[in-house]
This record gives structure tokens, C-alpha cells and sequence, in this order.
């Protein structure tokens, strides 16, 4: 997949004129939120305080492909500010800047939708992407594409190796790269990017963020380029558990008495929880090859989930080519459910499973139809980057993920913000 990028819009509020002194790589829209219903900020002072910090790194970070112009967020971040000052909020967002995977339609913004391709670069669409007005009221390496080039790291000295294999422990992987790096670089809060196997939860987890991949169907796609209508789905990417709730619920259309939140109770109670093994749930050695200081230390458990191995038929993976043969289509559903998630849900008496989020464990989310999460946990010895674990769990079910990820976050260490950015002018 080609380096997902995005653009800076507004999701949502404001406050008067401010300059409450804040650490853009650390807060999160929580935080912001009670600066501007505070009053010690507007939602203007914060948008040129984003912009700031894009025009300070992205020229080495790439992670943005376009912006919307200033003028014209200026004039947004006021009338928000307006509307709070007289008391109207349109929505826990109100006033938050976000950024948007360069793959979903917002014309509304004088914004093209390229995808990170070049054959699209003049394409134009003709309305927003269905959940951009929810907001509003290879061989090529990871993290690549023609229109924008390489995403990098904001945790890694020295960007991309060159010699790295494709996924390796220097890319930021893919595709939603740049929307994660963005969030990671304090660009924003808040970021909406797509996932068809992992592009959601692999960039996120080599970002320290929280995201989920929602069940297929929860989010509209009307308005996103497609990888597979059968497997995409838009999410958030976050820094915090309560971020990501809030952000789903306005993708998902929640309403307020079925709200996300309900979920954030910070406990294991009720959680019964089953581990895949490292060692055997990893991405192959050509895509992230073997390096000393690089080992990923999580917990091992090791129940028999069944390998994504076996998504081949007639010689071929069913997940590649499922587009044309709706055979290949069943048999991959059999498998991932029938014989995979479901028997192992059933068969050990558990809610979730968890496992390395470089795994064969997105494909088979994908087989499957399933929510699948992210949750940063460490950061390797090797050269600091970030290494998270993703859980997964029946389909429809991702209030049950939100309540793992608000048990995961209160009980392992604050994710940390890149120390390369930290303190610099």
C-alpha cells in the first residue's frame, strides 16, 4: 500500500482569543477541549499553533500531501469561535483541527483526492465522503507513494534505511502513515485514516497511538477510494482511549445513549482474554527482517488459531483475489470464522484475543470482517521505535475493544511522544 497522507481540517468548535502554553506532541483532544470551554484558548490561536508545527517538521517528516489554505481554516477556527463564544457547540469535537487519509473525498476544502497517486492528482470530487460530513456536523516500501514519496518516522533518527526490508523496524509502514506520523508529531489531535489489512493498526502501533479498524459496515465508506468494499473501513487514530470514542462515535453516527464512551471504564473485569505466541504471529522475515535489540518482548500465551496459511485455494490466496471469485470469497470467510476466531472464542471460553500487532492476526480481521484494535505497549531497544499489541473480537462488538483499550491505558506505562521532537524550537 502507498503512503496514506492528509490534510489539516477542522472537526468541530471554539473559545477566544489565547495562548494557553500546551505540548502539542502529548495533549490530546480531551485536554484541548478544556482549554477552550476554559476559555485560555480559542480555536483560532490552536490552528495556527498546528500549522506551526507542520511547516517545523514535515519538511522532513512528509506526512502531509496538501493543506487546506490558511485563510480559509482561519475563517472556520473564527466562526467556530463565535459560535462558542454565544454558547452553540456542534458537537464534543467542536473547534479540535484533524487530519483526513488523502484517500477520502473533501471538496468542501478545495482539496484533491489523490490516494498517492499521480493519475489522481487533478481528480476532483463532487461531494464530501458521508463520514467527513459526520464530522463536520508491494515492493515498494511501507509508507510510499508517487504524489508525496516516503513518510518517515517521527521516532526514528536518520528516517527510512535504505536497506531496510519493506516493512522494516525504520518505516513507519502502511498506508495510513502519514495520518499516525501527524498525530505522533503533534500536527493535530486526531486523524482519520482506512485500513484493508492493517493500515490502520500497524502505522498507529509504530506511532504509540491507539486506533481501531471498526466492524466492516459501522463507518460508511461513500466517498473513499476503495482497496476492497468487502474488507476497508475508515477509523480513528489517537493518543488517548477517550479520543478515539468520542471520534467514533461521529464516524459511526452514535447516538448520545449508545455513545462509545459507555465502554471506558478502565478495568479487566468482565475480560476474558486469550494470547497468541511472538514468536509464531509475526510478519515473515521479508518483511521485517530479523535485528539484534529489535525483538518485540509481549506476553506469550499461545492458543491454536489457525494460520492465515491457509487462506490458499486452488494455489492462490483467497485474499487476493476475492474481487473475482466469490468461491474465494466464501472460503475465506470459512476460515477466518468458522475455523479461526470463532472456534478459538468458542473452544476457550474468552472475549477477546490478543497478539502482535505486526502479525498474520489483520489478515485474518480482514478474512473475517472483524473489529480489530491497537495499543502501544513499548519501544524497542533497537533504535526506539514504537511496538504495539492489537486485540480482536466477535463482529459488532467494538464497544467490547474500547473497554480493552480503556483497561489496556490504565494499566501499562503513558505512551511517550518522540524524543527527537521533544523540547526543539
Amino acid at each position: 500500500m502507498g503512503q496514506t497522507v492528509s490534510f489539516l481540517g477542522l472537526a468541530r468548535t471554539s473559545g477566544a482569543e489565547g495562548g494557553q502554553a500546551f505540548d502539542l506532541l502529548t495533549i490530546d483532544a480531551k485536554g484541548l477541549q478544556g482549554l477552550l470551554d476554559q476559555g485560555e484558548l480559542t480555536s483560532l490561536d490552536l490552528v495556527r499553533q498546528c500549522l506551526t508545527q507542520i511547516q517545523q517538521h514535515d519538511g522532513n517528516l512528509h506526512a502531509m500531501i496538501s493543506i487546506t489554505p490558511t485563510d480559509v481554516l482561519e475563517e472556520i477556527a473564527r466562526l467556530l469561535d463565535r459560535e462558542r463564544a454565544g454558547g452553540k457547540l456542534r458537537g464534543p469535537l467542536h473547534g479540535i483541527p484533524i487530519t483526513i487519509k488523502d484517500n477520502i473525498d473533501t471538496p468542501t476544502l478545495g482539496l484533491a483526492t489523490t490516494a498517492g497517486s499521480v493519475a489522481l492528482l487533478s481528480s476532483k470530487a463532487r461531494k464530501n465522503a458521508k463520514i467527513i460530513d459526520r464530522v463536520w456536523g508491494s515492493d515498494m516500501p511501507s509508507g510510499w507513494s508517487a504524489v508525496g514519496g516516503q513518510v518517515q518516522s517521527a521516532y526514528i533518527l536518520g528516517g527510512v534505511d535504505p536497506d531496510d526490508s519493506t516493512d522494516g523496524h525504520s518505516n513507519p509502514s502502511g498506508s495510513s502513515s502519514g495520518s499516525a506520523v501527524e498525530v505522533s508529531a503533534g500536527y493535530t489531535p486526531l486523524a482519520i485514516g482506512t485500513e484493508t489489512d492493517g493500515s490502520l493498526v500497524c502505522p498507529a502501533g509504530r506511532a504509540a497511538l491507539y486506533t481501531i479498524k471498526p466492524t466492516i459496515g459501522l463507518v460508511p465508506q461513500d466517498g473513499i477510494v476503495p482497496i476492497s468494499h468487502h474488507f476497508d473501513s475508515a477509523g480513528p487514530m489517537t493518543k488517548s482511549v477517550h479520543d478515539l470514542a468520542i471520534l467514533l462515535d461521529v464516524l459511526a453516527s452514535r447516538p448520545r445513549s449508545e455513545s462509545f464512551t459507555r465502554s471506558l471504564t478502565g478495568s479487566w473485569s468482565d475480560i476474558s482474554v486469550a494470547v497468541l505466541d511472538p514468536d509464531k504471529w509475526k510478519f515473515p522475515e521479508a518483511s521485517v527482517k530479523p535485528v539484534d535489540g529489535a525483538e518485540a518482548q509481549i506476553f506469550a500465551n499461545d492458543v491454536d488459531l489457525i494460520s492465515i496459511d491457509e487462506f490458499e485455494l486452488d494455489g492462490k490466496n483467497s485474499e487476493g483475489v476475492i474481487a473475482m471469485y466469490n468461491r474465494h470469497l466464501e472460503h475465506l470467510r470459512h476460515v477466518a470464522r468458522d475455523q479461526g476466531i470463532e472456534r478459538v472464542l468458542k473452544t476457550y471460553e474468552v472475549d477477546v484475543i490478543l497478539g502482535p500487532t505486526d502479525s498474520g492476526l489483520t489478515s485474518m480481521a480482514t478474512g473475517g470482517g472483524y473489529s480489530l484494535c491497537g495499543m502501544p505497549l513499548s519501544y524497542l531497544d533497537y533504535n526506539g521505535r514504537p511496538f504495539s499489541v492489537s486485540a480482536i473480537t466477535r463482529r459488532g462488538r467494538d464497544d467490547l475493544l474500547i473497554k480493552v483499550m480503556s483497561a489496556w491505558e490504565a494499566t501499562f506505562p503513558q505512551r511517550r511522544p518522540p524524543p527527537q521532537l521533544v523540547n526543539r524550537p
